[in-house]
């Protein structure tokens, strides 16, 4: 009976274990867009992934996650002083992946892991 106990602990205590890495791997595989920068700047976009569209429209410093390997961002700065910093994150690694100075400037940048 006490080895079925001890059994059956460290079963539990294994299955605690791996579901904890799990969450944790799955925090860390999220896609992460940082947009930084002076604080105040408006900015206009959107982002795609796999054919869903999702609306940026926000000012800076904004973070915005997303559960998926790839995006394509469109964005437009509409107003403010300063320049506007694209950055994605995943896991350790950070990418600047565009920069907006000047009112109306746009572009176009996409990352897939």
């Amino acid at each position: 009976m006490k080895i079925l106990a001890f059994c059956i602990t460290i079963i539990g205590c294994l299955i605690m274990v791996s579901c904890a890495t799990l969450a944790t791997q799955q925090d860390n595989s999220k896609l992460v867009l940082k947009i930084a920068g002076e604080q105040g700047q408006q900015f206009l976009g959107e982002v795609v992934s796999y054919n869903h569209t999702f609306k940026l429209d926000g000012a800076t410093p904004l973070i915005y996650t997303f559960n998926t390997k790839q995006i394509k961002c469109t964005v437009k700065k509409i107003s403010g002083e300063g320049t506007i910093h694209f950055i994605i994150s995943y896991r350790e690694n950070e990418i600047e992946m565009a920069t907006l100075t000047q009112i109306g400037d746009e572009c176009r940048f996409s990352y897939s892991r």
